[in-house]
């Protein structure tokens, strides 16, 4: 049987054999790669994890009770501070100003539903043939149509009615953060005048006891000084210690004073007869 194959210089040819080849997958995925893949998702992770804390935080925030900033007057609360709060913004003008522009704007909103119906005009037209009374007239002589009636309206005010709406409705949402605002200044302001007033309490309570020190320090340097067991400069650095306290201790009253006038003039009303109306 012949050869399928060509002799060359009288020798057979055999087809080769195909070599064995191992699968390289570093042809296909090098190892080269690796550090900058894991660099990528790293950077892909840390990327997802500041947008999901970036979308908390804000959800956070927007979710603020002002009902809880300033309480309202007929919830009863427990703390003296949450009290005053209460009543300086029930107490005071200019809140209750704010909330009526609030109201005011509700009516806007209401008003800007129904504006469309301004241009709304309704016409009707009664032909003279049909009432009039008069003899000499043909009764086959009638007009037509014996009446007309019409409804004209503005398509202007239809079609922007849905945005002066929707301006009302903002200018709704702007008096409402105004209020709001009010209410987190009135709470800061009140929490900032009875810390003052506390404040004040304690630093004459201080000066209050430095006062009963330089006294009984001066009554004895005095005392020793008329039997002569002290000095004149003794007897003056005592004098001035004691009238130097009896200032500190008067300017601490003052401010005590002024302190409770600035609390009562944001509450509306003494802060004694609070403090009585708590318990």
């Amino acid at each position: 049987m012949p050869s399928q194959y060509p002799l060359t210089n009288g020798c057979e040819v055999t087809p080769s054999q195909p070599k064995a080849t191992i699968f390289d997958d570093s042809k296909v995925f090098p190892l080269s790669y690796c550090p900058l893949f894991f660099s990528f998702l790293r950077k892909f992770c840390c990327l997802l994890l500041l947008v999901g804390t970036s979308t908390f935080l804000v959800d956070a925030q927007q979710t603020i009770n002002f009902d809880e900033v300033v309480q309202p007057i007929d919830s009863r609360v427990g703390e003296l501070k949450e009290r005053l709060v209460q009543l300086a913004w029930v107490n005071n003008p200019d809140n209750a100003a704010l909330e009526r522009m609030m109201n005011i704007e509700d009516e806007k909103i209401q008003l800007a539903k129904k504006d469309w119906t301004k241009g709304v005009r309704a016409t009707f037209n009664l032909n003279d043939q049909n009432v009039a009374n008069d003899p000499t007239a043909n009764p086959d002589a009638v007009l037509y149509p014996r009446y007309n009636i019409g409804v004209t309206f503005s398509l202007a005010d239809v079609m922007l009615r849905p945005h002066n709406v929707k301006i009302a409705k903002e200018g709704r949402k702007i008096s409402e953060d105004r209020v709001n605002q009010q209410k987190v200044f009135i709470r800061a302001e009140v929490f900032r005048r009875y810390n003052a007033y506390e404040a004040s309490i304690e630093k004459l309570k201080l000066y209050t006891e430095v006062e009963s020190v330089m006294y009984t320090t001066y009554i004895t340097v005095k005392s020793n000084f008329e039997i002569g067991m002290a000095t004149i400069e003794a007897y003056n650095s005592a004098s001035g210690a004691y009238t130097e306290a009896k200032v500190d201790k008067l300017e601490a009253e003052i401010e005590v004073k002024v302190t409770k006038i600035a609390l009562e003039e944001l509450i509306g009303e003494s802060l004694e007869n609070v403090q009585r109306n708590m318990k």
